[in-house]
């Protein structure tokens, strides 16, 4: 009679372990702008490290999460200074998605597909707001 084998089971897979320096330099990297990925390999780990990581230690969590809110910032406050300088990339990035409802390109319209529609021409608005002046 056959005996049926069973398949061995997959081994867990071993997570490389993180050292308090490796933390420091994760989060030097962060700072700076890397994204989780360019940060893991600058000390030869994997990104999915990092968030099993994270995950188990919330006090470096945190750190990460303040490393990549800190770059943010400063690219928030880049943006900020170019749009106000009268970049007009910058401030066409800034309204997109501060006010995406009103400056979106592509724009959902819902309702009675047989009630009017009616436009309203930015020149239109502006007289409308200056009192009809």
């Amino acid at each position: 009679m056959a005996t049926e084998e069973k398949p061995e089971p997959k081994p867990k897979r071993a997570y490389k372990r993180v050292t308090p320096d490796m933390v420091e330099r994760i989060v030097g990297a962060l700072r700076v702008g890397a994204d989780m990925a360019l940060a893991a390999g600058i000390v030869g780990i994997t990104r999915e490290t990092v968030r099993m990581y994270g995950k188990r230690h919330p006090e470096a969590q945190d750190r990460f999460d303040e490393a990549r809110a800190r770059a943010d910032d400063i690219i928030v406050k880049t943006l900020y200074d170019k749009a106000k300088g009268g970049d007009t990339t910058a401030m066409i990035f800034w309204l997109k998605n501060r006010r995406g409802d009103e400056w979106r390109d592509r724009r959902e319209i819902a309702g009675d597909p047989k009630a009017p529609v009616v436009l309203k021409w930015l020149d239109d608005i502006a007289t409308e707001s200056d009192g009809g002046a």
